[in-house]
């Protein structure tokens, strides 16, 4: 099945490879979700942008100088502001042309943007800012190809731009805007400068040398569109919109039509079934999978999130690491129920996402405790947790398992915790083996269950696994000659192995995906829930953030894409 896969993945790479390369990266950009500002718990950023200055040269070749001046102010609750953002108009922008400053000292990390489609990464370093801090950039940089043939009137040429904005995720505030337009030296008289924007609340004034446009606006206005048409005998190269914007778009359609007939069920593996994968994605996008090494040390909980596992596979691993730390045991099998096995002051040394655990243990216990006394009506709940519990417990593993992920690579880490996962598969059949937890471990891997009934008595099993399945499905304790082991004496005895070579109505190992079942009334609902803090939808739609498009008097518009301090 596996090879299956990836012999389709391949035939999918070979049909659309030259679409995508022509196609303009915003198309899959958009397909993105950012975190919004509704999700607190992951926002990283907090800052505002007293000012915003660009200065916009039109060049005789076409391109323009674009120099931008912008005031940050770091909130003191923010974080620390490491990497910013900026957009530019179009694709064809010259990065090596790109050159920044923070208050005055040159900044020479600058990489193309994995944040917004088209524009650039600036990397500030040890001339970040802190929470509290002010600090002036100066970004400057060559896009060619923004100079086109105005079709509004005869013998001109326009130049539209807009300019950059940052996300309302993370920028608040008023903030003083400006554009100016200088032009080709040999433009003069301003007066034959002709304005290129409908907006009203846009201020435009012409001076000796140049001409301004300005607003007091936000920094996460997105609309701040302005331009001006010239004489065309100023400039020695105009562009027609349809060459810049839209040739590239019309042949990566082309491209597509003719490899659909021939891939049609690659088509519909890329655009039905991989969109209903990335309905259950849950990981914070703010992790990333470029630079960095990979994060070692992740428990078999913190690897599955990483892996993006399903939510209720999740639950069910931070349940079984629970019980083989002692900290719970199964109180009873149906309905489900635990105990907690630790005092309430071994519990405040608990991370949070173990706190809640115990905490809807204990409520479910209370609710359970009412049902029998007959003070609350209605049937008696089958979720051994108070759902909520389940729910706070996930976003605070995913936040503390984010936080870990800091500086590391996703990609890497995502192969390295896989072929752990095989590690342990080998390593269950060793009595004293490498993984202490190479039970756990194996839980994460899809094919778990098949793997599982073929051969589990080939494995050794931890000691307080055994306990719990000979207690709680035949109802004895073998080697103990009593009933109970407590918590205490589980953490005592470690990870220490045996066999299980009976084989009952429960196979050895399969119960795991009972528990699963058990833990979480709504799967779905879960998903839904946790997915809307780390995940949001992002509020904004159309076209704003691309690089680039028509403007109502049909000139090509240099869209500065969203960007900054995320």
């Amino acid at each position: 099945m596996k090879k299956k896969a990836k012999i389709l993945f391949l035939l999918i790479v070979f049909s659309n490879l030259v679409f995508v390369l022509v196609t303009n990266t915003k198309n899959i950009n958009a397909l993105k979700e950012p975190i919004t500002s509704d999700s607190n718990e992951f926002r990283a950023y907090s800052f505002a942008v007293p000012y915003m200055y660009t200065d916009v040269t039109i060049k005789k070749d076409g391109s323009i100088d674009i120099s931008y001046t912008i005031n940050f102010t770091n909130f003191i609750f923010g974080n620390t502001i490491d990497i910013i953002d900026i957009g530019f108009p179009n694709k064809h922008y010259n990065l090596k042309s790109v050159q920044a400053w923070i208050d005055g000292y040159e900044i020479t990390d600058i990489r193309e943007s994995e944040y917004i489609s088209i524009g650039v990464e600036i990397h500030l370093g040890s001339h970040s800012i802190l929470p509290g801090e002010s600090a002036v950039l100066v970004v400057k940089g060559n896009n060619p190809k923004m100079v086109f043939k105005d079709d509004t009137k005869k013998n001109f040429a326009s130049c539209v731009f807009r300019q950059t904005w940052f996300s309302s995720q993370f920028a608040f505030g008023e903030t003083e805007r400006r554009v100016r337009f200088y032009f080709p030296e040999d433009l003069t008289d301003m007066n034959e400068v002709e304005k290129r924007v409908s907006d009203t609340s846009v201020n435009f004034t012409r001076e000796a040398d140049y001409v301004e446009f300005s607003k007091t606006s936000t920094p996460y206005d997105n609309d701040f569109y302005v331009g001006v048409g010239i004489p065309s005998n100023y400039v020695d190269k105009m562009y027609r919109e349809f060459w810049v914007y839209r040739f590239d778009e019309l042949v990566a359609q082309a491209l597509f039509f003719l490899f659909f007939f021939g891939f049609f069920g690659i088509f519909f593996y890329v655009f039905c079934i991989y969109p209903l994968k990335e309905r259950k994605r849950y990981l914070p996008p703010t992790i990333k999978s470029t630079g960095g090494a990979v994060r070692m040390g992740l428990k078999p909980s913190e690897a599955a999130i990483i892996l993006e596992k399903p939510l209720t596979l999740v639950a069910s691993l931070v349940i079984y690491e629970m019980m083989s730390e002692g900290l719970i045991t199964v109180k009873q099998k149906e309905p489900l129920r635990f105990k907690v096995e630790i005092s309430t002051k071994e519990k405040s040394k608990l991370p949070t996402y173990q706190k809640h655990i115990i905490n809807g243990i204990k409520k479910r216990e209370k609710s359970d405790l009412k049902w029998e006394k007959g003070s609350v009506s209605g049937a008696r709940p089958h979720d051994p947790f108070d759902q909520d519990y389940i729910r706070k417990a996930l976003l605070s593993l995913i936040r503390e398992t984010t936080m870990k992920m800091k500086g590391y690579n996703l990609k890497k880490t995502k192969k390295y915790y896989n072929e752990l996962i095989e590690r342990a598969w080998q390593d269950m059949k060793k009595e004293r083996p490498e993984l202490e937890n190479a039970f756990l471990w194996i839980m994460i891997d899809e094919d778990y269950d098949d793997r599982m009934k073929d051969h589990y008595h080939d494995y050794y099993y931890p000691s307080w696994y055994v306990y719990h399945y000979h207690t709680h499905y035949y109802g004895r304790n073998r080697g103990r000659g009593r009933d109970r082991i407590t918590g205490r004496e589980l953490r005592k005895s470690g990870f220490r192995r045996t066999k299980i070579t009976d084989r009952g109505q429960i196979i050895p190992g399969t119960d795991f995906k009972r528990i699963q079942k058990n833990i979480v009334r709504s799967p779905r609902k879960l998903l839904s829930s946790v997915k809307s803090k780390t995940r949001p939808v992002s509020s904004s739609s159309g076209r704003s953030g691309g690089g680039g498009g028509g403007c109502a008097c049909a000139c090509a518009c240099a869209c500065a894409c969203a960007g900054g301090g995320r």
